[in-house]
């Protein structure tokens, strides 16, 4: 992507922003069978006028509640921002403390429902802990001494090993779902104090409102719009979907064992695809480049071992290979690419106009956020796909006076 000399407006149009590039770099097993981008773009616009010199672009994450999109715009914000300054990272580190909290006492719960007696803690000073952190607020930490109250928490883990074993039922419990990460958070407590930042990207802390940040991206400004994915935040949507350059629709991979938050008896990835089918055939966004994300493959990869997709889908829908029971064969990539696939067609399904599907069919990305080195590779991805929705030679970034003499005629 070069320097621009501005962005522009369509007729009754804006700038477009997302997607992936032909034969994007994809997670090593996805890579084959999850397709590249077009080289085309849609044949039905046709160029415009550049109107105004300006820089800005704004790019709308939208998704359910817990699907990662805030985790999108922190990375960002932290990589591409203003950086986290030492009252931030006061913040930052109280964050990563309610998450560490609401886990253990979720899972602490979930341990004495099964056996109400506290005694089966068979640590003295882990029944101590847990008689004291049962009574706190999790929303409350004791910001006053964050280190021994790390280390205690960390004592527990080590300790009570049914506190980790019930880990692996957290889809029965956790609802609404705390941390995913705050397990991994205890065991490391100690990188946590000393580096805050890095932990807070694998946090979780609800949107309320619409949050916004700004920072560069190759020189440019990019404005992030995040807006809560819980049902009462969704009506904000329709107040930013209008100013959005572009739309990256985030969708949590592992949610397909989890049940919405609002609704205990309706299936989260049900919720998520509903909530797809209503943005992408929105006549309203009809020129708007919309990038599908599959968010917290990570995850994912360790669940499909364990759960079948029958959890979400109706087991007559779910092709039999999928359903196998033999561990060594669902432990491979291949499965789990065969899983993510049946997934995104069913978000494909939805899809009314034929190119928009082939435009997200194509540029689908499949990633963790979290890692750095994966949301960098989608980062870029998304940001050139919006070049080959409009026009082949035409970004935000890269503007050229010949592109508006002619329509476009791919």
């Amino acid at each position: 992507m070069g320097n621009t000399t501005g962005s522009y407006e369509q007729a009754g149009d804006r700038s477009p922003l997302s997607g992936s590039p032909s034969g994007s770099p994809r997670s090593p097993a996805l890579s084959s069978s999850l397709g590249s981008s077009p080289n085309s773009s849609p044949n039905r616009y046709r160029a415009g006028t550049m109107i105004q010199k300006a820089k800005l672009s704004k790019v709308l994450f939208l998704g359910s509640a817990q699907s990662g999109k805030t985790v999108c715009c922190k990375q960002l914000s932290i990589t591409h921002g203003a950086g986290i300054t030492m009252a931030q990272n006061k913040i930052l580190l109280k964050v990563i403390m309610k998450n560490m909290l609401s886990s253990i006492k979720a899972l602490v719960e979930y341990v004495l429902e099964q056996n109400q007696d506290i005694t089966q803690f068979e640590d003295d000073r882990s029944r101590a802990i847990i008689t004291k952190i049962s009574t706190m607020d999790a929303e409350d930490p004791p910001m006053d001494y964050p280190t021994q109250f790390m280390e205690e928490l960390h004592h527990v883990l080590t300790t009570e090993l049914c506190i980790r074993e019930a880990d692996q039922h957290r889809h029965k419990f956790d609802n609404p779902p705390t941390c995913e990460h705050g397990l991994e958070m205890i065991d490391q407590y100690n990188t946590v104090v000393t580096n805050p930042e890095a932990w807070f990207v694998k946090s979780t802390s609800r949107t309320v409102g619409v949050q916004e940040s700004l920072f560069k991206y190759k020189g440019f400004d990019i404005k992030t719009i995040d807006v809560g994915g819980q049902r009462p935040e969704r009506k904000k949507w329709n107040v930013v979907k209008p100013e959005a350059n572009c739309i990256v629709f985030v969708v949590s991979l592992s949610e397909y064992t989890e049940k919405c938050i609002e609704d205990p008896d309706y299936e989260r990835m049900w919720d998520t695809l509903d909530l797809f089918e209503a943005t992408v055939n929105d006549a309203d966004l009809a020129t708007t480049p919309i990038v599908l994300l599959f968010n917290k493959a990570d995850l994912f990869y360790k669940r499909i071992v364990q759960f079948d997709l029958t959890m979400t889908f109706e087991p007559k829908d779910v092709p039999q290979e999928l359903q196998t029971k033999d561990r060594e064969v669902r432990s491979t990539a291949e499965f789990a690419t065969a899983n993510i696939n049946f997934i995104k067609q069913k978000f494909i399904d939805t899809i009314r106009d034929v190119q928009r599907k082939e435009f997200i069919s194509s540029t689908l990305q499949v990633g963790s956020m979290i890692d750095p080195q994966e949301f960098a590779t989608v980062v870029e991805n998304v940001f050139v796909s919006a070049r080959n929705w409009r026009k082949a030679s035409v970004s935000p970034f890269q503007i050229t006076e010949e592109v508006f003499d002619k329509p476009n005629k791919l």
